[in-house]
């Protein structure tokens, strides 16, 4: 599968939990009128798989997670899990990918016409997706630190990622003309790390419902401030 093609199946996703599916449960409606390739139902069957990964692994630990508990939340064989990955840790590791699907869609939701625009769309949509797959977000805020050290890599690499792309974002805006002052990578990291700790302390607090209401005021004011010129 190309990558246009996994980016648009993560968009879809993305829709889908809009429309309040979950992650876990997802399955491929159509299938039975042939309107979906086998390409698809595998994809959709990943889907699943990654969300029945967060499903226990957010509620019972890393360690105590078994391969069988994931294939029974996602309605699929052993053999189909190791169809998409050989082990439990591949599994977790994929589920970065909807991290990258969380990225983009933030980008695609900017709105430059003004700082405090950019700053509102990104809050909002970031915060807006957490709301949509509270098992995902629990199991990457909480379980690398006591996962295997590649988790961990993976992690600190996600982090490396995040803050590249927000000094692209950055600079696009400054060059769109917008006001911003000009931040040194420790400065980029330290924002993301600021708005990373206020959201992991109120998810441990209150859960992930509602953290868009409660938190978007807070770090849009917080965002604001760390831009100014």
């Amino acid at each position: 599968m190309t990558a246009q093609a996994r980016a648009d199946s993560m968009a879809a996703v993305i829709s889908r939990l809009r429309n309040g599916e979950a992650l876990h449960k997802l399955a491929p409606l159509d299938r039975r009128l042939g309107n979906l390739s086998e390409e698809e139902v595998r994809l959709n069957q990943r889907w699943r798989l990654l969300g029945a990964t967060a499903h226990v692994i957010s509620r019972r630990g890393y360690w105590p997670t078994t391969v069988g508990e994931i294939c029974t939340i996602a309605k699929v064989s052993k053999k189909a899990f190791y169809q998409h990955f050989s082990s439990k840790e591949e599994a977790f590791l994929s589920a970065y990918e909807a991290v990258d699907a969380v990225r983009d869609e933030v980008v695609r939701s900017l709105d430059n016409s003004s700082v405090s625009s950019m700053i509102a769309s990104w809050i909002d949509t970031y915060l807006g997706l957490w709301e949509l797959e509270p098992d995902l977000v629990q199991m990457l805020l909480f379980q690398p630190m006591a996962a295997t050290p590649a988790i961990l890599d993976c992690c600190m690499a996600n982090l490396q990622r995040h803050a590249s792309r927000t000094r692209q974002l950055l600079d696009e805006a400054r060059a769109a003309g917008l006001s911003i002052g000009e931040l040194s990578d420790q400065e980029i990291a330290g924002m993301l790390g600021g708005i990373g700790q206020i959201c992991v302390q109120h998810v441990h607090a209150h859960g992930i419902a509602g953290i868009r209401s409660a938190l978007s005021p807070t770090l849009q004011s917080f965002m604001g401030r760390v831009l100014r010129p």
